[in-house]
């Protein structure tokens, strides 16, 4: 490692400035800490002008939650532009540079039932991610598997991504810039690719099937900013399968169409349904609400945005047309926007940790971190097993006084 002057073993980080992002596999943060100082190092809470190093531990989620890298490691990395920049080490590269072999790996293991406790994950989902080769049992206990969580963290962390519409192409540029710093880059890459092309190819499979005298009732819509129309003309496409040959014939049956094909993963056919379930029943905040999801998974954000909004117009109290809203603006790069849609959606519910931890995001980018502090801790109370959560901490750590980050 790199020093102005040769140190005896023991001292071996006399001199140098580190800060740690995301717990570590092998030690415990409070472990970590104290091996620094015992070598003589000084531990930094935060990236800042003085750190030397930051270490990458492998049990963390590096990305933020619009898929850009962690304000630790994106402090990190523009750092390299300046005289003192900061280097990134994997946290294997630590232990070996500081000559502790005796150290095991302490990952996590849990059931699968465990997760639809700490997550809300039905354990169907991760039959189905199992089948995909998204994860894999660690082991089976008595007939019931066993996955290391943070395994299935990243994929939850991927896919909730995913479905509020975060690009696959900026996740994917993230995550490549870690091939050098953080060992689970490719599997998390590989679970990013399988989910984005899961997704993908139910799409296809849906084009397949749809006549192609029946084109998407969106395909070529542009719809207004503010005042929205509720009536669209066109006929609905199906889905395929058992309902193929059913037209649907009152609201109830649109409604149940549109469940049917967002379940399959095509979410223009459900986009589709909902369009003309609005026609057939007038403008509803349930139905534009479920009709704005189903552009918003299909990745088009500003059409969702549309419709989201007007399920707030319709029900000003609609949190999680609020929340979904501001994602819509937050991924598309409309941060100042995205603020008050998320202030909308905790002040209608308050107890709803996303939008806590979206709206602490985005004050964070506008360095608004005093506000964004008491949000961080909000949603680590709400959401203390989610995947976040650790990034959460690291941004209170680096918001306090004195931190590193401040220096």
């Amino acid at each position: 490692m790199k020093s102005g002057t040769t140190h005896p073993a023991h001292q071996r980080l006399a001199g140098l400035h580190l800060a740690v992002t995301g717990p570590l596999s092998a030690i415990s943060l409070e472990e970590s800490i104290t091996l620094i100082r015992r070598l003589g190092g000084t531990y930094d809470r935060s990236v800042g002008a003085s750190t030397d190093y930051l270490v990458v531990g492998e049990m963390g989620w590096p990305l933020r939650s619009d898929g850009r890298l962690s304000h630790q490691l994106e402090r990190a990395r523009q750092s390299n532009s300046n005289s003192h920049g900061v280097t990134i080490l994997s946290e294997q590269d630590f232990l070996r540079a500081v000559g502790d072999r005796s150290l095991g790996t302490q990952a996590r293991i849990e059931p699968k039932q465990l997760f639809s406790q700490t997550l809300g994950l039905a354990p169907e989902t991760i039959d189905r991610w199992v089948a995909g080769g998204v994860v894999k049992p660690f082991k089976s206990v008595n007939g019931l598997q066993h996955f290391a969580v943070h395994t299935i963290d990243t994929a939850y962390a991927l896919s909730r991504a995913l479905e509020l519409g975060v690009p696959v192409a900026r996740m994917r540029r993230s995550l490549h810039q870690l091939r050098s710093c953080w060992r689970p880059m490719t599997r998390v890459l590989s679970q990013l690719e399988i989910l984005a092309a899961q997704a993908q190819s139910q799409e296809q499979d849906q084009d397949r099937r749809r006549p192609s005298a029946r084109p998407r009732l969106l395909e070529e819509r542009t719809l207004s900013p503010r005042r929205l129309s509720s009536s669209t003309s066109g006929p609905m496409t199906n889905t395929g399968g058992d309902m193929e040959s059913e037209v649907p014939k009152c609201l109830d049956d649109w409604l149940r169409q549109g469940a049917l094909s967002g379940s399959i993963g095509d979410h223009l056919s459900a986009a589709d349904a909902y369009q003309e379930a609005l026609l057939m029943g007038g403008p509803k905040p349930d139905i534009t609400y479920e009709l704005a999801k189903a552009l918003q998974r299909a990745g088009r954000s500003s059409e969702a945005a549309q419709r989201f909004l007007q399920t707030v117009e319709l029900d000003p109290g609609y949190y999680k047309a609020w929340h979904r809203l501001g994602v819509c603006l937050l991924t598309s790069g409309q941060v100042e926007d995205a603020i008050p849609a998320f202030r909308k959606a905790i002040n209608a519910c308050p107890g709803y940790a996303e939008p806590h931890g979206f709206l602490a995001e985005c004050l964070d980018v506008a360095q608004r971190e005093s506000e964004a502090t008491p949000h961080w801790r909000l949603f680590i109370d709400l959401a203390p097993h989610n995947p976040l959560a650790q990034h959460a901490t690291e941004r209170i750590e680096a918001c306090r006084p004195g931190s590193a980050a401040e220096s």
